[in-house]
C-alpha cells in the first residue's frame, strides 16, 4: 500500500509540470464558434429558468438552487462573451506581464482596463452556479430517492 501511495504522489506531485491553464482559440473562426457557445449555453441557461418557473418547480429547493445555477451561468456567460470579445476579437485591451504575478492593462479607452479586470474574474461566478447545481441536483435526488422510500413502506 505504501508503494501505491509512494507512486501517486510521485506522478502527481512531484513530477507534475505547469499547466498553463488558459486557452488560445485558434483564428477567428475558433473564437466565433466558442462565442456562439457561450450565446447557446446562456440560452439554455435561461429557458431552463424559465421552464423551472412556468412549471412551478421553485417551491421544491432542489428546483431553486438549479435556477440559481442557471441564472449565475447566464451571467457567467454574458460576462466570459464580453470578455473574449474584448481580449480576442477587438484587442481593446493590452496585457503586459511586468513580473511574476505582476500584470499592466493597458486600453485606449478610459475605465474598460478596469471593467475588463473585474470580468476577468469569471470564476466568481461560474463555481458559484456550478455549486448550486450540485446542490440542487443533490437535493432532488435525496427528495426522489425519500419519496421511494416513502411508497416501499406503505
Amino acid at each position: 500500500m505504501i508503494r501505491i501511495v509512494s507512486l501517486f504522489v510521485f506522478f502527481f506531485f512531484l513530477a507534475a509540470l505547469p499547466a498553463h491553464a488558459t486557452q488560445g482559440h485558434g483564428g477567428i473562426e475558433g473564437i466565433l464558434v466558442h462565442q456562439a457557445a457561450h450565446l447557446l449555453f446562456a440560452l439554455a441557461m435561461g429557458f431552463l429558468a424559465f421552464r423551472i418557473k412556468r412549471d412551478e418547480l421553485r417551491v421544491q429547493k432542489g428546483w431553486r438552487n438549479v435556477q440559481y445555477a442557471a441564472f449565475l451561468f447566464i451571467l457567467w456567460n454574458v460576462d466570459v462573451i464580453f470578455v473574449h470579445f474584448v481580449d480576442e476579437q477587438v484587442a481593446l485591451v493590452t496585457v503586459e506581464r511586468l513580473s511574476t504575478g505582476q500584470l499592466h492593462l493597458i486600453s485606449s479607452i478610459p475605465g474598460l482596463a478596469s471593467v475588463y479586470y473585474i470580468a476577468k474574474l469569471d470564476h466568481l461566478l461560474c463555481v458559484p452556479a456550478i455549486v448550486f447545481l450540485w446542490v440542487g441536483l443533490c437535493q432532488l435526488v435525496n427528495q426522489t430517492l425519500a419519496r421511494r422510500d416513502q411508497g416501499r413502506a406503505s
